[in-house]
């Protein structure tokens, strides 16, 4: 929001500190050309064990621009995807449940398998800003 060159689309309008958050969102949509935009605002505790709690952003300040399409699909342009073993069963979601008796232990166990793989398909779908400051 501070960059120069998006205060600059900001003059003839409110001041930013002035708007919403989905105002500014509106208008950011429309600087960049995207259909969905999104602020990474988690939280991770850096401090060490025992010592009093530091929160700092996980995405820290980085920034993507990425291309992701509605759906997946074969042959689709998107930064990555993850794709799923769905165990030759395609309603399954991924998921494999096992469930069964132990007697020596007295009880019913429930086991189930996920495997999967997240992997960049077109590293080239997205840009990336490392350690991006307000000039």
């Amino acid at each position: 929001m501070q960059h120069p060159i998006v205060v600059d689309r900001f003059k003839f309008t409110k001041d930013p500190k002035d708007m919403s958050e989905d105002e500014i969102s509106d208008v950011l949509r429309a600087l960049f050309q995207v259909d969905t935009y999104l602020v990474a605002k988690a939280l991770k505790d850096t401090a060490l064990q025992g010592q009093p709690v530091s929160n700092n952003f996980v995405w820290g300040k980085n920034a993507a621009l990425a291309y992701v399409p509605e759906a997946d699909g074969r042959r689709i342009v998107t930064v990555g995807t993850t794709f799923m073993w769905t165990y030759g069963v395609p309603n399954n979601e991924g998921l494999l449940v096992k469930r069964y008796r132990d007697d020596a232990r007295t009880g019913d166990w429930i086991e189930y398998q996920a495997w999967y793989h997240a992997l960049t398909v077109v590293p080239g779908a997205a840009y990336t800003w490392t350690n991006a400051s307000a000039v």
